[in-house]
């Protein structure tokens, strides 16, 4: 998973998303969010609650779902236009953005901004 991770935050612009469309560059986002799509699944089912993903996944669900998500739609086009795929993960990050905001009191937006801002500070930590 590690060497997953590293090898996405290498294909993220600075303006924090993943530009690149190519089949090897969305294998590599499917490798990092094929794993939190299964967290998701754990908790839009009952499995895991939203208290445990928040102390023990938050930061990276939310980060690499918010660099990702551009390309979903093409990662969904490559498995036959399924749109299916990833709605557990969706599902979960809007509950965690709106915690997220409920505990640091701000919206958001301002708190995608942030994702946007530290997009390099992320990588590198990634990259260690």
């Amino acid at each position: 998973m590690f060497k997953n991770r590293r090898e996405l935050c290498s294909l993220l612009s600075s303006g924090g998303t993943v530009t690149d469309k190519s089949n090897p560059a969305l294998d590599k986002v499917e490798g990092v969010i094929e794993f939190f799509e299964r967290i998701a699944s754990y908790y839009m089912n009952g499995v895991l609650t939203r208290g445990l993903i928040w102390d023990t996944f938050s930061f990276y669900i939310m980060r690499y779902y918010f660099y990702t998500h551009d390309v979903i739609s093409n990662i969904e086009q490559r498995w036959g236009d399924d749109r299916t795929l990833y709605s557990d993960l969706t599902n979960l990050y809007n509950d965690l953005i709106e915690e997220e905001s409920i505990r640091r009191g701000i919206s958001k937006d301002i708190i995608e901004q942030g994702f946007k801002i530290q997009t390099e500070r992320f990588k590198k930590s990634e990259s260690l």
